[in-house]
């Protein structure tokens, strides 16, 4: 039983930091990704979420236009499968339905494969009907790579990788086209080639030879490393305070201090449970994972389950 906890904890962390990821790509590109999630919508204002009421933890809520009327867009992502989604999604509908007075749009997006939930949601008494909820359900996995590229929406080429049809010529020239499309912001480049990346290792739909040779095309470009302002804060501290002492160190050492100074800095409570587990993960690319997740993780929680399900091995 302990182990079966364990395995769920483990599953339920990792869900949550790829859910994360995926949150903090619509952060300045709402205008552009929002039509993608419903065809007609128009971006108006992002509502914050730090208000709300205990109970309720949602991913992204949103004012928009939508047929010509003030709506209340309510996006969550699911990295796996969660039977009492519908129920969820219930809750939250009611909740911005009451406290804005708006019809409230619900858009459930699965990125990999798993089983979904099925619009809509109703609640039964015996034979009778109390509550019919519907809700809409985006399954990335379904949808054709092809189209995005064709049509240059390069806003959403960052979720390329887990769509249909994602082969290694198509991803190249789709990375090609970030290039040029940011070319005069490196910042938002990087974050968008970070996102790709994850989502690439993550990836069923493409071979591991095609992800290898995609990965290797995204290496030869700043990644996040090289480009976020705080991990490079973070590396010249390391060295200002004489780690280095002049010595090459280490790749894993390296990412293993800047993990470990992101948590200090964020969530000082996790310091020792981040230096019990971060110092024994052996693996680069894990730990580059990690300090992806860092970077976007918005509360302790979530951080604490994301170290607990750290693979030392």
């Amino acid at each position: 039983m302990a182990r079966h906890t364990h395995r769920e904890q483990t599953l339920h962390a990792e869900q949550q930091a790829y859910d994360t990821v995926l949150k903090s790509m619509l952060e300045g590109h709402e205008q552009e990704v929002l039509p993608h999630s419903l065809a007609g919508v128009s971006y108006q204002e992002t509502l914050t979420i730090e208000t709300l009421r205990t109970p309720l933890r949602v991913d992204r809520v949103y004012r928009v236009a939508y047929r010509q009327r003030p709506h209340i867009l309510h996006i969550e992502f699911e990295s796996g499968t969660d039977h009492r989604m519908g129920a969820r999604l219930l809750n939250y509908h009611a909740y911005f339905h009451q406290k804005y007075e708006l019809p409230v749009i619900s858009i459930i997006v699965y990125p990999f494969p798993v089983k979904t939930v099925v619009s809509p949601y109703q609640e039964w008494s015996g034979e009778e009907e109390l509550v019919t909820f519907r809700f809409q359900v985006i399954v990335l996995w379904q949808r054709e790579a092809q189209t995005y590229v064709a049509g240059h929406h390069v806003s959403m080429y960052a979720l390329l990788p887990v769509m249909r049809g994602a082969s290694a010529s198509l991803l190249l020239q789709a990375i090609e086209e970030m290039l040029e499309y940011y070319q005069n912001d490196q910042v938002h480049l990087a974050q968008q080639l970070k996102w790709f990346s994850v989502l690439l290792r993550r990836s069923e739909t493409i071979m591991l030879e095609e992800k290898e040779q995609v990965l290797e095309r995204v290496s030869m470009w700043n990644d996040l490393l090289e480009n976020d302002p705080y991990i490079q804060k973070l590396k010249a501290e390391s060295e200002a305070r004489g780690e280095a002492r002049g010595e090459k160190i280490g790749e894993v050492k390296a990412l293993q201090r800047i993990a470990l100074s992101m948590v200090r800095g964020r969530f000082p409570e996790l310091t020792e449970l981040a230096q019990e587990r971060v110092s024994k993960v052996a693996s680069a690319d894990q730990l580059e994972l990690v300090i992806e997740m860092l970077v976007n993780v918005q509360d302790e929680t979530t951080a604490r389950m994301m170290l607990q399900a750290l693979a030392t091995r």
